[in-house]
């Protein structure tokens, strides 16, 4: 295995500390990799390759799958069918006693905890990595750590690591972190993509529009909402003092509290919460601006689109379908295993270039040839905003650099940053930020900075003696690109895709990205403020 130097200083980190640790890098950078050769050097400290038992646990099964995949291809003795992975979970269960086992947590919890306990009491040294760790703090996923409060000394037997784009969880200090370690690297996207560990990237965020009575309800529903807050606020001040998640956790304890500490007003502000997100969801301009941007982003591009509702996702995979026949998949929890499969497979083989999902993609899927991702609609959590970026940022032959495009309301209470950290990019060549606007009425984006440069272009030309014919083809170009990234690549990037074009149309694009890509570089010399 050939490590990138940002896997070398992690592994240190985590010899360093004993073998126990959890790592925040981010989704696409080689998490796996890194993972798989740490079980190498830890054969080699334990001195006994056959001893190790190594016990991995993933939320999802897709992730289960991946990890067999990438263990068989760069563990050496997994090639071996004696030693290939093992699996436990609801629809296999293997013998816990391999050297490698994968558990899904829904089994785990009830299993995990007694097969390692087993494992160090005949005396093997146990290896538990812990992929999506975050998902582990919870009261029942905790379970899988309850051999370490049986009263059995685990001490140079009991190895952890634990992995995350996001480990930050309820009870991250008192449950994940006495029994994985504390974090021992953090590896954000800027510092990735400025190493080239994943693609360059672009995030749009995209302000939308309620129409007029959606704006009405919204309002309405608001100011309900306002009156149930000062109330709830009121009967319990201690709410004031929270933030954000812990609030909503706290309402909800009072929400479903029988006992005579029952509160009415905590499941209605809840409700009305619930009504409020859903109208923003569900806005009409969403899925209009969702088909308008696929119309203007070339033919072959492959995409990822993320939705928080089933029936959203539905409703936009039947308007794309209808649109770009047999070029559209779906998938979500409503599908069964076999449809879900079907459609990443049909989505990997490159039959279907459009993928749309809820929650299901958030984690645990390798869609590495995906270029664009669109945020249809999502939560204002962070950990889910970071593992979408995350989908489309892998490297890929042939893959330059990865776009996402955020929808949001503007009229909403919607966070108008993608990410709360973005400022933390500054100038960063290899991340760029893009705030545009679509008019739903109109179908129409707009793009400031864009048309501001695309302005001084057409003008400069003109100014030269530039013919009709020339001039015409070259507003033609510089409307394909307004909501594209490629303006934003350097010169020499853009030259480089002048020489790859295929035909004359694609050339003539690229020759006019590259005058763009120009006179944005003269305009910030100008004006660097």
């Amino acid at each position: 295995m050939k490590l990138y130097t940002w896997q070398k200083e992690c592994i240190r980190a985590w010899q360093a500390n004993h073998f126990h640790g959890m790592v925040h890098v981010v989704t696409g950078a080689g998490k796996t990799v890194m993972a798989l050769y740490s079980i190498r050097l830890l054969e080699k400290y334990i001195g006994n390759e056959a001893s190790l038992r190594v016990k991995i646990v993933v939320p999802t099964f897709p992730l289960a799958a991946q990890w067999a995949f990438s263990m068989e291809k760069y563990l050496p003795d997994c090639k071996n069918a004696q030693e290939k992975p093992g699996f436990f979970h609801s629809g296999k269960t293997d013998n816990p006693h391999r050297k490698y086992m994968i558990y899904i947590i829904n089994s785990a919890r009830y299993n995990l905890a007694r097969h390692i306990l087993s494992d160090i009491q005949q005396g093997y040294p146990v290896l538990l990595i812990a992929d999506e760790c975050h998902h582990y703090a919870s009261p029942e996923n905790r379970k899988i750590f309850d051999f370490l409060t049986a009263g059995v000394d685990v001490t140079g037997k009991y190895f952890s690591l634990g992995l995350s784009a996001t480990p930050q969880a309820m009870d991250y200090d008192t449950i994940l972190v006495p029994n994985l370690g504390r974090e021992i690297f953090q590896y954000g996207f800027s510092e990735a993509a400025r190493r080239n560990n994943i693609c360059r990237f672009a995030i749009f965020q995209v302000a939308l529009s309620f129409s007029p009575k959606e704006m009405e309800e919204y309002q309405e529903i608001s100011e309900r909402l306002s009156v149930t807050r000062r109330r709830l606020l009121k009967k319990h001040p201690y709410l004031k003092y929270l933030d954000r998640f812990h609030f909503f956790s706290a309402v909800s304890r009072l929400a479903n509290t029988k006992d005579k500490h029952f509160d009415p007003v905590a499941p209605l502000f809840l409700n009305q919460t619930y009504r409020r997100q859903a109208l923003n969801h569900m806005a009409s301009a969403r899925i209009s601006c969702l088909v308008s941007l696929v119309e203007q982003l070339p033919s072959t591009t492959r995409i990822l689109v993320f939705c928080e509702r089933i029936h959203q996702a539905e409703k936009a995979w039947q308007i794309l379908s209808a649109k770009y026949p047999n070029q559209a998949g779906r998938y979500h929890s409503e599908l069964n295993r076999q449809a879900r499969k079907n459609t990443l497979e049909r989505f990997h083989d490159g039959s279907q270039r459009i993928l749309i999902s809820c929650r299901a993609l958030d984690e645990g899927i390798d869609v590495p040839d995906a270029a664009v991702g669109i945020v249809l609609s999502g939560s204002s959590v962070s950990r889910q905003r970071t593992q979408r970026l995350g989908r489309i940022l892998r490297r890929q032959n042939g893959k330059h650099s990865a776009c996402l495009y955020y929808f949001y309301i503007r009229e909403s209470t919607e966070d108008s940053v993608f990410l709360s950290d973005q400022e933390s990019f500054g100038q960063d060549s290899h991340v760029k930020i893009c705030d545009i606007s679509y008019l739903a009425p109109e179908n129409a984006f707009l793009h400031p900075a864009y048309e501001d440069t695309a302005r001084s272009l057409l003008e400069d030309m003109s100014l030269k003696g530039w013919d009709k014919p020339l001039m015409d083809e070259m507003r033609r170009c510089l409307l394909s690109g307004l909501v594209r990234p490629d303006w934003l690549m350097s010169p020499e990037d853009c030259s480089q895709q002048i020489e790859r074009a295929a035909n004359q149309r694609e050339k003539n694009y690229w020759i006019c990205m590259k005058r763009m890509a120009l006179e944005r570089e003269t305009k910030v010399k100008n004006n660097p403020f």
